[in-house]
């Protein structure tokens, strides 16, 4: 097994859509940052990715997917579900349409109340501006974006 010695201030574990996120920001604020990815730095551009419409497939045949089951659920008659992680840059955004919703003023009003809505679409704002998102575009996936920003972070 050949050792490699890595001189960084940060290692990131994971290259989807969070660990790009932090990954820039440190990088920005002038940090050597090391982003670890279990799979492929191009995952993103596998075909199947490209499109939300897709995204079952993705999740289901893609080299670029892991599928785990839960424990059995009591509320589901103990039946289990499906769980799939994103193994590739992009991570999970790549394969479970990750898709960017706003929720309603009128839910966070009326059901969450212990937030501020203010507050929170000031977030939306924030993540839609770092994002460069005006109206989504067909056939982008939250991966693509969140590498694309990675790239223009450094």
């Amino acid at each position: 097994v050949e050792t490699e010695v890595v001189d960084c201030d940060v290692i990131v574990i994971g290259g989807g859509v969070s660990g790009c996120a932090i990954t820039s920001e440190l990088v920005k604020n002038g940090m050597d940052v090391v982003l670890v990815e279990s799979g492929s730095a191009n995952a993103y551009q596998d075909p199947v990715h490209q499109e939300r419409a897709r995204w079952w497939r993705a999740a289901n045949f893609s080299a670029f997917a892991r599928r785990y089951e839960t424990v059995p659920q009591a509320g589901l008659n103990n039946r289990t579900l499906p769980v799939w992680i994103g193994n590739g840059g992009g991570g999970t955004g790549n394969i479970n349409a990750c898709l960017w919703v706003r929720g309603l003023r009128e839910d966070y009003e009326r059901d969450w109340s212990f937030w501020d809505i203010a507050d929170i679409e000031e977030s939306f704002q924030a993540v839609e501006d770092a994002y460069g998102i005006e109206e989504a575009p067909p056939s982008a996936t939250v991966g693509i974006a969140s590498i694309d920003m990675l790239r223009k972070g450094g």
